[in-house]
């Protein structure tokens, strides 16, 4: 599946042919594993080794053909065991846990467009339930760094950041632990406030949650912006990731994608309205999306 080269970082066909190779290899690996130690096995006499034990002889009555057929058999069962445990770590990424809600969230790559009023004309549908914004897409390996002083004449450290709308908490049903959310009377044109997830609250040795609340930072020493909120920790990258800090900034200039929260049912009708009103903004560029949870599966 082409989610799953995310998992593994390395990218993943969807031509029939590599499906094909891929079935004729297991069914001859398995005809071939099952068989030949099946044949072997069906010759096999036990009273005759239990007599050659106990004559010592057992080691003599060994050859070439029967060393080859042990040593198949005991590949095939490590393939097996590989095959096994590798399904069940891609099994566990699917289903585990990463802090957010994924599920029926639509991203659409902006191209260009003027997110405001794309998004305000989006809203307008039924089947809509939430609109937000974001530079990045979150679960993935997409993300951009910033260095942070907590002061100015501090050694900076390098941290990952996604610039989003007021929105995207909500949105994305992430936990906001202290303070509040990005307002929404906000510059258009200036950083002024940043949130912190748990990570980057414990690097910058702030204490509790309630008392980063209102602290400055600099970023890349020329920005000071003051921690509005501290998030729960989720996986904003994928879980073969250890959780890092964050931070979430708001700067329209960097956003790149909607975040369209769908409500519940066949998203057909819904994705063929957004390809609609997605032709009035920019009819020469075809609509570009993925669904969130296949993205982050």
């Amino acid at each position: 599946l082409p989610e799953g080269g995310d998992a593994l970082y390395s990218p993943f066909s969807e031509d029939w042919k590599t499906y094909l190779l891929f079935i004729a290899f297991t069914l001859v690996v398995g005809l071939a594993a099952g068989w030949a130690p099946a044949l072997y096995l069906s010759k096999f006499r036990p009273d005759a080794v239990l007599r050659d034990v106990s004559r010592a002889r057992v080691f003599s009555r060994l050859s070439l053909r029967k060393a080859l057929i042990v040593t198949q058999f005991a590949i095939s069962m490590i393939f097996l065991i590989v095959v096994t445990t590798m399904w069940r770590q891609l099994e566990y990424i699917t289903r585990a846990s990463y802090g957010f809600d994924r599920e029926n969230i639509v991203n659409i790559n902006l191209a260009g467009v003027d997110y405001k009023a794309l998004s305000d004309e989006l809203a307008r549908d039924h089947r809509v339930q939430r609109i937000s914004a974001a530079s990045h897409t979150i679960g993935t390996w997409e993300d951009w760094s910033v260095d942070v002083r907590r002061n100015r004449e501090d050694e900076p450290m390098e941290m990952r950041n996604f610039f989003v709308d007021r929105n995207f908490i909500p949105n994305l049903d992430l936990t906001l632990l202290e303070g509040e959310n990005f307002p929404a009377d906000l510059s258009e044109t200036r950083q002024q406030f940043v949130i912190l997830n748990e990570k980057a609250l414990e690097t910058f040795q702030f204490g509790s949650a309630k008392d980063a609340i209102g602290q400055q930072l600099w970023l890349d020493d020329t920005t000071s912006v003051a921690v509005l909120g501290v998030l729960k920790n989720f996986h904003f990258r994928p879980l073969t990731y250890d959780i890092g800090p964050l931070l979430l900034l708001y700067d329209p200039q960097y956003f790149t994608q909607l975040n369209v929260r769908l409500r519940a049912g066949d998203p057909t009708a819904a994705l063929a309205a957004i390809e609609g009103v997605w032709k009035k903004f920019s009819p020469n560029h075809p609509l570009e999306y993925a669904f969130l949870d296949e993205r982050v599966a």
